[in-house]
C-alpha cells in the first residue's frame, strides 16, 4: 500500500511453480509484473514474449526484499509502463 501497488491472482498465465500473482501499479490491473512464491522466496518472471498456449516465456529473477536493491527492481518492473 504504501508504494501504490495492486498484488492481484493471475489467472489467465500459467507457470510450471504455481500459481502467479500480478504486481502492478496500473489502476486497471494491468501491465506490472507477474511473481510466484517459491519456498520462503518471490520470484519475478521477466517476460521475453508471450507464448500461445498461455503459458510464461522469460527469464525468472529471485527478489530479496530484505535487500533494498530487490525492493527497488521489483518496484521498478511493477511500474514499468505506467504513467
Amino acid at each position: 500500500m504504501e508504494n501504490d501497488l495492486q498484488f492481484l491472482p493471475e489467472k489467465k498465465v500459467l507457470h510450471s511453480a504455481g500459481p502467479l500473482y500480478r504486481i502492478t501499479a496500473a489502476a486497471n490491473g494491468k501491465l506490472g509484473v507477474l511473481v510466484y512464491f517459491k519456498g520462503d522466496g518471490l520470484w519475478a518472471v521477466r517476460r521475453r514474449g508471450g507464448k500461445e498456449d498461455g503459458g510464461v516465456d522469460g527469464v525468472d529473477v529471485g527478489i530479496e526484499w530484505e535487500s533494498e536493491d530487490g525492493r527497488d527492481a521489483l518496484l521498478g518492473m511493477a511500474w514499468v509502463g505506467v504513467k
